[in-house]
């Protein structure tokens, strides 16, 4: 398992922490993993983080090789769900 540190911008917040969007499309410049964990913190350009914070850990990955006409080459859709534990991270 691998912790993954990133930025989500304030328009996909309340999805994300409400559980409406239980998935990311990211860049895969991080070799990203079912198991991993996603430490995701509220980022404005103007302000910087917010201090809010949620975590997720990845069930599934779906790469451009395993469906090309809906994933760009270099990216990646995460599917993940709630941690139950705030100490799992």
């Amino acid at each position: 398992m691998v912790k993954h540190d990133l930025k989500t911008q304030p328009q996909f917040w309340e999805a994300l922490v409400n559980g409406s969007r239980p998935f990311e499309v990211r860049r895969n410049d991080r070799k990203f993993s079912p198991g991993d964990v996603l430490i995701l913190r509220e980022w404005t350009p103007e302000f910087g983080y917010t201090g809010e914070e949620t975590c997720r850990q990845v069930s599934y990955v779906l790469r451009h090789e395993d469906f090309p006409q809906g994933v760009p080459i270099g990216f990646v859709v995460l599917g993940f769900g709630i941690m139950q534990r705030s100490d799992d991270v």
